[in-house]
């Protein structure tokens, strides 16, 4: 099987550059990525890792699930109020990174499980992470208040 990892976004990458040097199929894009870029991006990818240290919520995650791509995120802050576990995507301890590792070989191991979790995550993103739909929750909500 033919994988390459991406790096894709601004970061310091300095504690991993040597084990990057190391790997040939490791390509790292270590910028401010352009609006105009991001479909890019996201078409070549089968699916996104996230392994956050601290997270209150993802602006990613919505954007992978509207590309139709699966998250495999570390389950810290608000992310599992964005990852459904097993539907969406995967989470895992974030100190445990051979959770990731099994969970994106599966993915790679596992085309039909893979589309299946990219049309769930982009019907979740349409139903659920929507600002009209976001917008007609709180609407509703606030007007339990109101008499």
């Amino acid at each position: 099987m033919n994988v390459e990892l991406w790096i894709v976004g601004e970061g310091d990458l300095t504690p991993y550059l040597s084990k990057i040097k190391e790997n040939a199929d490791i390509k790292i894009v270590n910028r401010y990525i352009d609006d105009c870029e991001i479909p890019e991006f996201f078409h070549m990818a089968d699916f996104l890792i996230l392994p956050y240290v601290e997270a209150t919520q993802s602006g990613v995650i919505p954007l992978a699930y509207a590309f139709g791509k699966p998250v495999i995120a570390s389950n810290v802050g608000g992310i599992a109020e964005q990852v459904v576990d097993g539907e969406t995507g995967y989470l895992f301890d974030i100190n445990n990174i051979h959770e990731a590792v099994e969970k994106s070989i599966y993915l790679l191991e596992n085309e039909k499980e893979k589309l299946k979790m990219g049309k769930n995550a982009f019907e979740y993103q349409k139903t659920q992470l929507d600002w009209e739909q976001i917008g007609r929750e709180l609407l509703t909500f606030f007007k339990t208040f109101v008499h």
